[in-house]
């Protein structure tokens, strides 16, 4: 059982309220997992939003019917990291906060550098994989700094596969070509409004993770790399909502 060792590595107290309006929400809605326990792999996942026409769109993908984990479900592309997103070179450095809030309440592997830069670059091979967009900086820093930290969320205990995901954002000016997919995880790809999006077949986390990331693009912040990413897990019965 691995949940004893997720509450080691998050700190019991914290000046954050632990019942958020999410948290409760999440905590209200998810049914109990009747599966045997396992722990979260790393996993990262990336939100291309698209303004060009004014209003914004987001990239999400359907899962196949016949999936295990989440059928029928309209997602964002990502996926858990691989051995070779660490040996990979990192496509949008990442600033000191960033990487330090990325490496922030780790378990398994600890908090080496190397784990960040994984991160950033499962999000980007998922999603040419699975959309066929390869997405790429053009080598300025100002550019690169575009990417941002939206949030991170991990699997509840029951379910058939966990994962400890982080959210990235970038602008769909990001995307330098247009490949084969290979990957085949969806059955439909499509460039949705966050309206349209809500009325899609949603996992209740990717809801929730809509919810933050509306409140970062009116607030004008989503470019804001000091700003606070949350973080929702569940501990017992409830799902908690921590600032990182």
């Amino acid at each position: 059982m691995d949940e004893p060792v997720l509450a080691r590595s998050i700190p019991q107290d914290t000046s954050r309220p632990a019942f958020h309006p999410k948290s409760q929400l999440l905590t209200a809605r998810t049914e109990r997992g009747i599966h045997p326990n396992s722990r979260p792999r790393d996993a990262a996942t990336l939100i291309l939003v698209d303004d060009s026409g004014g209003v914004p769109k987001l990239l999400m993908g359907q899962r196949h019917m016949n999936h295990r984990f989440m059928p029928g479900k309209f997602v964002f592309p990502g996926g858990r990291v691989e051995p070779k997103d660490y040996a990979a070179p990192q496509s949008f450095p990442l600033s000191a906060n960033v990487t330090s809030r990325l490496l922030r309440w780790l378990k398994g592997g600890g908090p080496h550098p190397g784990r960040a830069r994984a991160l950033v670059n499962a999000a980007l091979r998922e999603t040419c994989e699975e959309t066929g967009l390869v997405v790429a900086a053009n080598g300025e820093d100002v550019q690169a700094s575009r990417l941002a930290f939206l949030a991170r969320a991990i699997t509840p205990p029951g379910r058939p596969r966990r994962f400890d995901t982080r959210f990235f954002v970038l602008p769909a000016t990001m995307i330098a070509e247009r490949t084969e997919v290979v990957d085949g995880e969806f059955s439909a790809i499509s460039w949705l409004s966050l309206a349209e999006a809500r009325e899609a077949n949603l996992p209740l986390i990717t809801r929730v993770i809509l919810d933050d990331l509306e409140e970062r693009l009116l607030s004008g912040t989503l470019a804001n790399q000091d700003g606070p990413v949350p973080f929702y897990f569940k501990r017992g019965a409830c799902f908690h909502r921590l600032l990182l």
